[in-house]
């Protein structure tokens, strides 16, 4: 949030009363920034670039059961599926909980279509969230941004879960094309 205060005190003090171009404001945001971003003004200003990051599948695999000396050491060896949907891209956050509670981050540039990411825990995952804190406001289907993993409710009750969210999606997309 400093930063964009930062870029509109900036654009102010440089543009106020004049008639910026679009070439001035990307300028204004790269000096504040100290970043180049062409990679942003091409795909979502000169462009029609759109952003869908999904979770496409999360998986666990046990690597060891004990130790030695007999203690339990159970490790797993879990992986997260992101695919990017649209043609936009913009870096995302990957965000892994495990059964006991941690969770795990790992920030990605998002330019893959499809990007296999590894965790490594002595407790499995039980959900992945692509973007859990909201950041980018961009992607045009948050619905589909969160995978659990069926747990104790077993896979019955996940399935209805999700033909209920699928049916509230397309319900608000019937109302959003209708006013």
């Amino acid at each position: 949030w400093e930063t964009m205060r930062e870029f509109l005190q900036t654009y102010y003090d440089r543009w106020a009363f004049d008639h910026p171009t679009t070439r001035d404001i990307q300028q204004v945001a790269e000096d504040v920034s100290g970043e180049d971003l062409d990679w942003f003004f091409d795909q979502y200003v000169y462009g029609t670039a759109t952003v869908d990051y999904a979770v496409g599948r999360v998986s666990n695999s046990k690597i060891a059961d004990s130790d030695v000396a007999g203690r339990d050491s159970t490790r797993y060896n879990g992986y997260v599926l992101v695919h990017r949907k649209d043609d936009g891209y913009f870096p995302v956050t990957v965000q892994v909980r495990y059964r006991d509670g941690t969770t795990e981050r790992k920030t990605i540039d998002g330019q893959d279509e499809w990007l296999r990411l590894s965790f490594y825990n002595h407790a499995g995952i039980v959900e992945a969230f692509i973007d859990p804190d909201n950041d980018v406001w961009l992607d045009i289907n948050r619905l589909n941004n969160r995978r659990i993993v069926d747990g104790p409710q077993g896979p019955f009750a996940r399935k209805i879960q999700l033909k209920a969210t699928v049916a509230v999606q397309q319900l608000l997309f019937l109302l959003a094309g209708i006013f």
